[in-house]
Order: C-alpha cells, then structure tokens, then sequence
C-alpha cells in the first residue's frame, strides 16, 4: 500500500487542515516499555478522533 499525499495537511495559514490516517499501515513499535502504554493510547485516541470527523453530518 502506497500514498503520496501528506499525512497532515495545513492550511495556507500553516494551521492543520486534517489528517490523514489509518492503522492497517502503522508497523509494530519498537519503543522502550514505558511508552509503549502511552503510544497506543495516543494511536486509539486519534483513531476515534478520525472516525468521529469522518461520520459527522456535512
């Protein structure tokens, strides 16, 4: 699986415009064990962040 398109995207004003994500292309992390906890918190939070943004009314 393969894009070209920026993960973040900023507006001309330099502020984030949205963001582009999907778990099934984040690799296992190679972390020390006290972030480990951390970074899949962070993963599933903005996960849930994306699915809300996604299924909000236009």
């Amino acid at each position: 699986m393969q894009s070209h398109r920026r993960i973040i995207a900023l507006d001309i004003d330099g502020d984030v415009e949205g963001i582009r994500f999907t778990d099934r292309t984040i690799p296992p992390q190679d972390l020390p064990e006290e972030l480990m906890e951390p970074t899949y918190k962070a993963i599933r939070l903005l996960e849930r962040c994306e699915l809300g943004a996604s299924h909000s009314p236009a």
